[in-house]
Parts: structure tokens; sequence; C-alpha cells
């Protein structure tokens, strides 16, 4: 977690703090040197864990898993939870930012209920919050804090005097900090935030400036494309003084709106061309297309495939979940955008965030561990918990079984969307959207059960030859002539159902379909380790805190650790170092070692130091560049697993510690 920054692992080591106190460190945070600041873990008048400060500070409160997950600050970002995080998420991608550009910290340490007043806490609270929070400052030296929250700036500078006799903001001056208060998102609009940036220049604000266009461009922001084109002219300025430049991009001009809409256009093109030849070159991205290939074989030239989970033609019953339609912008003459036949497995698998996936992994919770899950596959986890019955968070390991398509073969974008005007879609639309459906995808795919987005959906599905209520008292439930064996359920489209989950008559429509086929409870089944893998990762985090950096899935547990390379830990470095267990559905247990980039050469040069103590010929056996260290056969006690664990992952931190590049 601590990555470029360990020493303040180690004031926080030394100062006896709990780890899971202390800030998120993106990976990048170096490149812009921004501290985001917010107030406090807020947490119910019920839970009263947190309410002894003293014990609390003194590490004498004994809290569960969730609890103290519930204030890690790194835990909490990873998973995107609470709405204070997905704002600024929201601000910070507004920006051209994410999580990993900037450090984020919580200014008071302990939690705090919803009905405390953070300036009426013990005198203790603002003694630790305003230590730590100075001691990170020096450490870190940020060019920009950005204080998130209503009085938050009050609050740090009234208990920064008191503890300090002196303002934080003279503090902050001599020191050339730049302070900035967001109460609300609007406060942070881009042009101030570039226009903040000045004293940053060279590649760092290159990148800075680059990252904010392509978020101009994908929102189609003509202010915000403009105002970032004259801030790459005054850099250019910066560091060419002899050369003028024109500031010519004027709003009433056609020929600059030409130009304006060149750029854009060429900056588009460039990122659609990554895009493609990082798929292209991707091998597991290429199974996923030619299964949909060969499965649809004389499909339309105008057709959009659907994803087919790995294991979708095995299933003991197949569910095909279908959407409504993909979302677009218009082109800018207001006509329809073209979409590829690959769309669908590309929003869907994009959405996962396909391109950080570990793909020497053949199942799909496996490929995902690594990445957190963005809000925006809130639709695809929701449907995933009403098939297993399980959390969101526990389900997407579904997407190994079922399949999804969405109806309308062309892209609406807000100019189509009010259906109240008659003009959403087109009859010609809805009609290629049926016989595409009925003529392809159905007979191709052939599943035993369609979950159906919406009424609207089902509205614009054709009425010839359809069966309603085939099951009585349930219009939910329909059917078609020609395909007895379909059954389709209509749901509410995923999206109108806020985190609280389905309704009771969707989960009691659910359960009628379980009865019905008694298959799905095999399909929904997790993995067999699926607790025991949660079993590790709680005691990993109890054994080494913020000294690894977890990821789990639903047959597997992995942790983290950066080498120290010039005093520096590389993030970046070919010797980052992971340590994987994995259990197979028999519950065999292997554990694997590896480096970042799968290199066994790498990893064996790690292995062969004298603070491991392994066998001479333990490095010959690899397995698709990972070196597998020990196993252990069916029945073995669990604990001898995690023990086993535990030392070789004490010898990994042994081993960045001797070996210093």
């Amino acid at each position: 977690m601590f990555k470029n920054f360990p020493e303040i692992e180690t004031y926080f080591r030394s100062q006896k703090l709990p780890l899971y106190l202390a800030p998120y460190i993106g990976d990048n945070y170096a490149s812009h040197q921004i501290l985001v600041l917010t107030e406090s873990c807020r947490i119910l008048p019920r839970i009263s864990t947190f309410e002894d400060a003293t014990k609390f500070y003194a590490g004498e409160c004994p809290m569960t898993e969730k609890e103290r997950d519930s204030i890690d600050m790194a835990s909490r970002i990873e998973r995107k939870q609470g709405a204070v995080y997905e704002t600024i998420l929201k601000m910070l991608q507004d920006n051209g930012l994410t999580y990993d550009d900037v450090m984020v910290h919580r200014f008071l340490l302990r939690p705090i209920t919803t009905q405390n007043n953070p300036f009426e806490l013990p005198q203790l609270d603002y003694h630790k919050s305003a230590e730590t929070f100075r001691e990170i400052v020096i450490r870190a030296q940020p060019q920009k804090i950005v204080f998130c929250g209503d009085h938050l700036d009050d609050l740090v500078e009234s208990t920064y005097t008191r503890q300090y006799n002196q303002s934080f903001k003279n503090f902050a001056s001599k020191n050339g900090i730049e302070l900035r208060n967001v109460s609300n998102q609007s406060d942070w609009n881009l042009t101030n935030f570039i226009a903040n940036t000045s004293n940053v220049h060279g590649k760092a604000k290159y990148k800075l400036l680059s990252q904010a266009f392509d978020v101009a461009i994908d929102n189609d922001d003509k202010a915000r494309i403009i105002a970032l084109i004259r801030e790459f002219q005054k850099e250019v300025l910066f560091k060419n003084p002899g050369n003028e430049l024109e500031d010519n991009f004027s709003e009433s001009s056609e020929e600059q709106k030409a130009i304006r809409k060149q750029i854009t256009d060429k900056a588009r093109e460039q990122r659609n061309e990554n895009r493609q030849k990082a798929r292209s070159e991707n091998e597991y991205w290429n199974r996923y297309i030619e299964r949909a290939l060969n499965l649809c074989k004389g499909h339309p030239e105008h057709y959009l495939l659907p994803y087919i989970g790995n294991n979708y033609l095995n299933a003991p019953i197949r569910i095909l979940s279908l959407g409504e339609s993909h979302y677009k912008k218009a082109k800018t003459d207001g006509s329809r955008p073209d979409l590829a036949n690959d769309t669908t497995i590309d929003v869907f698998l994009g959405s996962y965030q396909w391109n950080s996936w570990d793909f020497r992994n053949d199942t799909f919770s496996e490929s995902i561990k690594y990445i957190a899950v963005p809000n925006y596959c809130r639709c695809y986890r929701k449907v995933a918990s009403m098939v297993t019955g399980m959390d969101q968070a526990d389900s997407d390991f579904v997407y190994d079984n079922i399949a999804f398509a969405n109806f309308f073969q062309c892209a609406v974008s807000d100019a189509w969307r009010d259906i109240k005007k008659g003009d959403w879609v087109t009859q010609v639309d809805i009609d290629e959207a049926n016989h595409n459906l009925f003529n392809v995808t159905l007979p191709k795919l052939k599943p035993h059960l369609v979950i159906v987005w919406g009424k609207r959906l089902r509205d614009c599905m054709k009425k010839e030859g359809i069966i309603s209520s085939p099951i009585k008292d349930h219009d939910e439930f329909f059917k078609y002539e020609g395909i007895p064996d379909t059954l389709f359920l209509q749901i509410p489209h995923p999206s109108s159902f806020g985190k609280g989950g389905w309704g009771k008559h969707v989960l009691k429509s659910w359960e009628l379909v379980k009865e019905m086929y008694p298959e799905i409870a095999t399909l929904a089944k997790p993995h067999p380790a699926s607790e025991e893998v949660k079993k590790i990762y709680g005691q990993l985090k109890n054994t080494f805190g913020g000294l690894f950096q977890y990821f789990f899935s639903d047959c597997s547990t992995v942790v983290r650790l950066f080498p120290i390379e010039n005093g520096i830990a590389n993030g970046k470095s070919p010797k980052v170092m992971y340590l994987e267990a994995t259990f197979d559905k028999q519950m065999n247990a292997k554990i694997r070692f590896y480096t970042k980039d799968y290199k066994t050469d790498s990893a064996k040069e790690i292995l062969s130091h004298a603070c491991w103590d392994l066998p001479q010929n333990i490095c010959d056996n690899s397995e698709n560049g990972k070196i597998l260290l020990a196993s252990f056969k069916t029945g073995t006690p669990f604990d001898t697993t995690i023990l086993k664990f535990i030392d070789i992952a004490q010898r990994m931190v042994a081993y960045r510690d001797a070996v210093k590049w």
C-alpha cells in the first residue's frame, strides 16, 4: 500500500498506529503530488467499538474484520465503497485523474458516530490527528492539498493551531503547498484545476493535460477542449519561450471549429486504434470473439455478437441475460454512431476493465481479482446477484456460466431516449432487433431462460406467436411458439433498483424459476474454497496489516510486495513479487510465486537468495510463469496451508529488506 513512501509506513509503526488508519497512496502520486483530505469515518451510533479514544489509539479495541475494513482507507477505495469515495472519484475523473494519481487521507483518525460534532471530540483525537497529518505532509511533500468537506479547512486550521501554536495555512505557504477547498463537486472545475498546476511542467504537465483532454473528448465538452488546447500552448511557450503561438480558438470562427473537430476526431481515432491493437494482441480477448463467431456463424452484417461465458454451452441450464441497448454519443452531424460487431463483448468486458485482467487465469472471477470493479458494472452485478442469491461483490463468477446480449442492434444516444416523443427508436430498428434475436441469437445460443431487462424492452419484442402467462397468475413470464423450451422472464430494468437490491416480487418470481430449473443451484454455486479463501485473506491482513497489497477471488488469494529500488518502493519494477494460494474444486491447494511480468528467470533469481531456504530444484516446477513452492492434497488441515503461506510471505519481506537495488 505504501509503494513509494515506506517512510510513512515506518512512522505509523513507530507510533504504534494501526496501518488501516494510514493514507491511500496511488501508484502515480509522485507525478501529481496531490493530497486529497477527507474529514472522518462516520459510523452509526449503535456501533460502540470505537467510543473509547484512549483504548482505540492504544490498539485495545477488539473489532471484527468487517469493522476494521470499514475504516481501512485503502480497502474502501479499492472497493469504491461509500458515497464520499464515489464523489471524489467522479471529481478526479472529471479532471483526467484517478485514485492512482493522488494520496487520500482521513484527517480524524478515530471513527466518530453520525451524532458526534467533529469540533467537540476528546483532546486526544485532535492531538493524534494533527500530529499524524503533519508527519504525512512532511514525508509526502504534496504540492496541492484538496479539502473535501464543508468545514474541513476550519477543523484542520483550529486543530493544527491548538497543537503547534501555528497556522496550518502559514505552514503550507512556507512549504509551497497550495490549499484548495472543494466542499462540493462544482468547486473543482477543470479550468481552475489546470490553472492551479502552474508549478508543474514537462512530462508531468503533458500527462495531466492529455488525461484531461481525453475526458473532455469523451464528454464532447467543447469549452474544456478549447481551454486545454490553450494550456498546451502555454506549456509549449514555457518550454520554448522564443516561439509565438496565436490564440485562434474563437467560438465564433467556423474555421477554428473545423480545426477543433479535426483535433478531437484525430484523438478519438488514435485512442480507438490503440484499443484495437491491444485487443488484437490479447489471446484472452480473442477467445471470447472466436467463441461468439463460431457459435453465430452466418450472422447478418449488422449484428452485435453476444458475450458468451466460458462454460455457457456446458452449463446445466443456459441463461441469456438480455439488455436493452448500447448508449453512445451521436456523431457531430447528429447521426447515429457506428457499432462494430464486437461492441457488446467490448462493452461488457470493458465494464469489468478487461485490459487490467490477469489473463493467465481461465475463469472470470480469477481474471478480475486484481481490479476494483467499477460502479458502472452495477446492472450486470445485480442480475448476477439475483441468479446466485448472494451479495453482488460475490456473484461475478456466474458470468463464466451465462451469456449477455443487447436487444437493439444500434446505439441509442440522448437524442433518441425520450420514448414519450416517439423518436426513441424507429420501427425499422425494432424489426431489425427482433429479426436478429429470433433468427440468430436464440437459435444459436439455445437458452433455457432469457432474463428480459424491463417492460420497455418487452414491449418492443415481437407479438406474433407469443404465449402470454404460461405460468398461472404470473404475467412476468412468457414464451413463444416454435421455441417452447425457452422461458422468458421480464424483470424491472436493473438500474431501477437501488443498493438495497431487488424487490420482493422479483425475488418471488426467481424462486419460481429455481423450482422449474433446480439446475440453477449448481450453476450459481460458488467455488467450494470461497469461504476458506476469505479466511486466508483475513488472517493475512491480521498478520501483516498494510505491508502487502491483497487480492482474492472465489478460489485464490494473492499478496503483492514492491521491491525497494534506490530507496523507493517501485511498483513498476519487473521484480514486483506475488505470492498466490489457489484451490481447485477438489480442494487441492497450490502456493505459487511469480513476478510482475511472469518471467521465470526473474523469479528464479529472487528465489535463489539464501533467505528463502528452498530446495535447489524447487524452481524447476514452473507453471505458466509461476513457480510452484508448495502443494497440498485434499484433506490437508486448512491451518497447514495458511501457516505455510504466511511463512513464505514473511520470507518475501525478509528478501525485500535484505536486497535493495
